[in-house]
C-alpha cells in the first residue's frame, strides 16, 4: 500500500500525467494488483483517457470483483457519460456487496426517474 502512497501525493498535487506514468511502471510489478488497476484508471480517466480509464477499470474487477468502491466508481463514470443501463449495473452490483452506500439510492432513484419508473425511483 506504500506504493500506492505516492500516487495518492501526486494525485493531491494535480501531477496526473506522473501518476500515471508512475502507475504504469508499478503495474509491471504488481500486474495482478486491482488497487493498481483502479488508481490507474482513475488517474486516466482525470487525463481525458476515458476508455482506457474504463478498460483499466475493468481489469481492476476482473482480479477482484468484490470491491464495492471500484463499482460505485465505474457507475460513475458511466453516469457522467449518461450511459444509464451501464451505470445502473454498476451501482447494483456495489450494492450487492455493500448496501450501507446510501449514495447510490439516490444515482439509482434518478435512473429510475429517467426511465419514467416512478415506483422504482420511490424505492431507492
Amino acid at each position: 500500500m506504500e506504493t500506492l502512497q505516492k500516487v495518492f501525493q501526486l494525485h493531491q498535487q494535480g501531477y496526473w500525467q506522473e501518476a500515471e506514468t508512475y502507475l504504469e511502471k508499478l503495474i509491471e510489478l504488481k500486474p495482478n494488483d486491482p488497487q493498481v488497476w483502479f488508481q490507474l484508471a482513475r488517474t486516466r480517466i482525470q487525463l481525458g483517457k476515458w476508455e482506457e480509464g474504463l478498460q483499466n477499470c475493468q481489469q481492476a474487477l476482473t482480479l477482484n470483483s468484490s470491491h464495492p468502491e471500484i463499482w460505485m466508481y465505474l457507475g460513475n463514470q458511466y453516469m457522467a457519460q449518461n450511459q444509464l443501463k451501464k451505470a445502473e449495473h454498476a451501482y447494483e452490483k456495489a450494492l450487492e456487496l455493500n448496501p450501507q452506500l446510501w449514495l447510490i439510492h439516490n444515482y439509482l432513484g434518478y435512473i429510475c426517474e429517467e426511465d419514467d419508473d416512478l415506483k422504482g425511483a420511490v424505492g431507492h
